[in-house]
Parts: structure tokens; C-alpha cells; sequence
């Protein structure tokens, strides 16, 4: 399994988990918690080559859940 792999694993879970956060009513700043503490985790294992992939899913992830998030920063990645 590639770091590609195992980040869409852990993204996929993270979009479940927003589903249901957002079904069981937690507030914004808690879905916002978790899209945010999985972002920052798996920043550091993307290889350079995948992170315009990897901000692409997250900003697919931010729009999907109407997350307050204004600007992924790659540049941040590095």
C-alpha cells in the first residue's frame, strides 16, 4: 500500500465520520476539529508529487461538508 493508498483510506473514513458528526448535530467547530487534526497528521507523510492530489481532497472534503475553511495552503506542507 502506498502513502496514496493509505491517505485516501484515512480521508474516506474522515468524510464517514463527517457524515455521521453532521447527522448526530455536533457543531460546526467540532466537524471542523476533525477535518483539521486529519489534515495536519497526514500532510507530513505526502510525498511531494501527491500534494496537489492530496489539497484537491481535502478542498473536495471542505466544499462537500460546508466546512469554514477558506484556503488550503500547500506551500504549509513542505
Amino acid at each position: 500500500m502506498t502513502t496514496r493508498d493509505t491517505a485516501t483510506s484515512v480521508l474516506d473514513d474522515l468524510d464517514g465520520e463527517l457524515v455521521r458528526m453532521a447527522d448526530t448535530g455536533a457543531p460546526e467547530l467540532s466537524r471542523l476539529a476533525a477535518f483539521a487534526n486529519v489534515a495536519d497528521a497526514l500532510q507530513f507523510m505526502i510525498v511531494p508529487v501527491d500534494r496537489p492530489w492530496f489539497f484537491g481532497a481535502l478542498q473536495m472534503l471542505v466544499e462537500r461538508h460546508h466546512l469554514p475553511v477558506k484556503r488550503l495552503d500547500a506551500a504549509a506542507a513542505h
